[in-house]
C-alpha cells in the first residue's frame, strides 16, 4: 500500500513538473527591415531544446512557458527572451562585429604601393 502511494505521488510530481511544457512556435525578424531572418539559432536555455529558423523565419521549440529562449544569428545582436506563444522576435543587425565601418573607409595607395621586402 505505501509502495502505491509513493508512486501515485511520485507521477502527480511529474505531472506538475512538466505541466509548462509546451510547443512554442514564432518568429524571427529584422528590426530596421523587418525581413525574415533565416537560419538563426533558436536555443532553450536550461533544456537541450533547439532549433534554426526557417526560410520565413519560423520556428517551433519545446519549452515551458516560463522559461527563458536565446536567439542569434550571424552579423545580430544575439537576444533573450520569455518564452510566449507565437513569438515575435526583432534582432537588431551588428555592424561593428562585422567590420562595415572599415569597409567604407578611404584607402590610401600608399598603404599598398610598398614593397613587402623593404
Amino acid at each position: 500500500m505505501k509502495k502505491l502511494i509513493v508512486f501515485c505521488l511520485f507521477v502527480c510530481l511529474a505531472i506538475a513538473v512538466n505541466a509548462n511544457v509546451t510547443r512554442i512556435t514564432g518568429r524571427v525578424l529584422d528590426l530596421r527591415t523587418q525581413e525574415a531572418i533565416i537560419g538563426a539559432y533558436v536555443n532553450v536555455l536550461g533544456s537541450s531544446s533547439s532549433t534554426v529558423t526557417d526560410i520565413n523565419g519560423d520556428f517551433s521549440v519545446i519549452a515551458q512557458l516560463s522559461g527563458n529562449i536565446a536567439f542569434s544569428a550571424i552579423g545580430y545582436i544575439s537576444k533573450i527572451q520569455k518564452a510566449t506563444q507565437n513569438m515575435i522576435v526583432y534582432m537588431e543587425d551588428d555592424t561593428t562585429s562585422l567590420g562595415i565601418n572599415n569597409l567604407y573607409s578611404p584607402i590610401k595607395t600608399t598603404d599598398y604601393s610598398k614593397s613587402m621586402f623593404s
